[in-house]
């Protein structure tokens, strides 16, 4: 992933960029399929503002505006550990689920979804009807919290596929 990183040719101002979408093949090496000129999207921006206190989105557009150095990054570092959980539709008729989440280390769950609506299966990663934020000391995983708050949708989300009703 390095070398990958470092063979791309500089940029004259501060910018964001993400990498996604890495194919492990049978061999075992990494592939990437693509590297784009802006912040990630999904809940990346949202993140990292709450684990760094800087949104990507306002710092690229003022670096690109000359009003940023690279230099003004080099000594930041995370003030917290956060991480998020889109949860994705399934193939019916939604019933119910929770207005608010008592998952400790939960700072933010959204409930985007209507009871009574019939949805269809995720047609790509970004769909979801729901999702929730994270946020832990520097010195802590959010990875726990965000398997909690799975394991808590999954007991708590009511569905009827079209074949109940």
């Amino acid at each position: 992933m390095s070398q990958v990183i470092m063979s791309l040719p500089p940029t004259p101002d501060t910018t964001a960029f993400h990498a996604e979408a890495f194919f492990c093949e049978k061999t075992h090496r990494l592939v990437l399929c693509e590297i784009a000129c802006r912040p990630g999207g999904a809940g990346h921006v949202p993140v990292y503002e709450m684990a760094f206190g800087l949104n990507l989105y306002k710092e690229t557009l003022l670096g690109q505006a000359g009003l940023r150095a690279q230099e003004t990054y080099q000594h930041i570092y995370p003030q917290a550990m956060a991480g998020f959980a889109w949860f994705p539709p399934k193939e019916g008729v939604f019933r119910y689920a929770p207005n608010s989440c008592a998952v400790s280390g939960i700072v933010d769950y959204q409930l985007m979804a209507n009871a009574g609506r019939y949805y269809q299966a995720p047609r790509s990663i970004s769909d979801h009807i729901a999702k929730a934020f994270a946020l832990q000391p520097t010195d802590c995983d959010p990875a726990g919290v965000i398997t909690e708050i799975d394991d808590w949708w999954k007991t708590n989300a009511i569905w009827w596929d079209e074949g109940r009703e």
